[in-house]
Parts: C-alpha cells; sequence; structure tokens
C-alpha cells in the first residue's frame, strides 16, 4: 500500500452537487471527507459499493479507492438506488414518477421496476401507485420510447 498515492474521489452533497476531492492517502476518516467536502459532521456520510450504501462514521478510518463514490444525506433520510445511482429522500412514499423525477429520468419514456430478493415488480401499468419507502431500496428503469402524440 502506497502512502504517497493521489487518490480522487467524488462526493454528492445533493443531486446536482458532485465534489471531487483528492487525498494523498488511502486511509481517511469520515470526518476527513466531511470537512474536506464541505459537509456537516452530524450529516450521514455513507461509501457505494457493489450499489448498496455503506455507512462511514465520523471517527472510523477506511481505505479509499480511486474514483469511489460517497454520499452526504441528512440524518433520517432514505437511502436507495435507481440504475445503480444513489438516491435519497424524507418522503415516507413517493410514486414511481417521483422517483424517476427525482433521479433525472424522463417519466413518459421509461418505467421503474423495483429489485427484489426474489424477483421483480414492474410499475410499468401502474406509474402511480405509491410506494412506502425505505433504506436499501433497489430500483432500475426500463425504456420504452416516446409516447406517440396523436395527431387528431
Amino acid at each position: 500500500m502506497s502512502q504517497n498515492k493521489t487518490i480522487h474521489i467524488i462526493v454528492e452533497i445533493s443531486r446536482n452537487d458532485r465534489r471531487e476531492l483528492t487525498f494523498n492517502h488511502e486511509r481517511v476518516a469520515g470526518k476527513q471527507i466531511k470537512e474536506a467536502a464541505g459537509v456537516p459532521l452530524h450529516e450521514e456520510l455513507f461509501g457505494i459499493r457493489d450499489e448498496k450504501f455503506q455507512p462511514v462514521g465520523n471517527e472510523e478510518t477506511i481505505t479509499i479507492r480511486e474514483g469511489e463514490h460517497f454520499v452526504a444525506i441528512p440524518h433520517g433520510a432514505i437511502h436507495y438506488t435507481v440504475n445503480g445511482e444513489p438516491q435519497w429522500t424524507t418522503e415516507k412514499e413517493l410514486t414511481p414518477v417521483q422517483i424517476m423525477k427525482d433521479a433525472g429520468i424522463d417519466p413518459d419514456q421509461n418505467y421503474l421496476v423495483e429489485i427484489r430478493h426474489h424477483g421483480q415488480e414492474s410499475f410499468k401499468d401502474t406509474p402511480q401507485k405509491p410506494i412506502h419507502m425505505h433504506n436499501g431500496l433497489k430500483f432500475i428503469t426500463h425504456f420504452m420510447g416516446p409516447k406517440p402524440v396523436s395527431g387528431a
């Protein structure tokens, strides 16, 4: 393990604010990552590994990897993924349309599928069905193409 290696990581502060940080060593504490990214220490920090949120405590020292992705989430928020990308909400229920819009995906051209341990649930025909949100949900989207516009 090299201690003089330059390592770049990404810390997502909000949906539109991703910050690239550079460290000169691969062993860092959660507090160091938060401070470098300008994240309040009371917010939660998660590393994204294998499409799963891995909590990183302030005093916890971890080994970071080149290009690794971290997410700062307000305390108590619900975290989930869409197409492997981390998302979070403070809402207890969201519709498939809301989930896709929050993830920057056009719900007019895509539909949402929840990935479960034993199968999948498609929301293709129920895009307004409320989904009870909880930590660890995994969703993917499927492209349907543009909806035809009536010429009548």
